[in-house]
């Protein structure tokens, strides 16, 4: 995972594209397309990458705080419920 993938298409499209696109990017301060394009694919994929991890964490803690078994379950203390 790279944690500078902005700097690095900048500092990629300043050394290596034409000096009219050179010109535009110091004039607008906007990646062209296919430069953008490839930092906003990669930021959607760290996204799901963190969310991978979140979701398998939540996994975890919800299968070791949920051991309970119906039969450790005093029925008489929750109200409403038969026993």
């Amino acid at each position: 995972m790279q944690a500078y993938e902005g700097r690095e298409q900048i500092a990629r499209l300043l050394t290596s594209a034409t000096p009219q696109l050179r010109a535009q990017f110091q004039r607008t301060g906007q990646l062209p397309k296919q430069y953008a394009d490839s930092i906003l694919a990669h930021g959607i994929s760290v996204a799901f990458e963190l969310a991978l991890v979140f979701a398998l964490f939540a996994l975890l803690v919800s299968l070791a705080v949920g051991r309970g078994r119906a039969s450790d379950i005093d029925a008489a203390a929750i109200p409403g419920a038969r026993a």
